[in-house]
């Protein structure tokens, strides 16, 4: 028995792979963003004032920053 209207195997959309990457996506951009609305928490639990807890963010966001273009699989130089 034969289905014969089934969508060939290449045309199908691959879901798994865009789930995946639509949570990657995410899950990095929330990362990066969630910091900022942490700061008066951050100042608190830490007992700084909240322009030094943005200093820390700047600086955790200036080192992601540059590691990433060392380490990232398009880079020239790599590791």
């Amino acid at each position: 028995m034969t289905i014969e209207n089934a969508a060939p195997v290449a045309d199908r959309l691959p879901v798994g792979g865009l789930l995946a990457l639509a949570m990657a996506g995410f899950i990095t951009l929330m990362t990066e963003v969630m910091p900022a609305g942490l700061l008066p928490h951050i100042s608190a639990g830490l007992k700084i004032d909240e322009s030094m807890a943005g200093q820390l963010v700047t600086a955790y966001a200036a080192v992601a920053d540059l590691s990433e273009g060392c380490c990232s699989p398009s880079s020239e130089h790599g590791l």
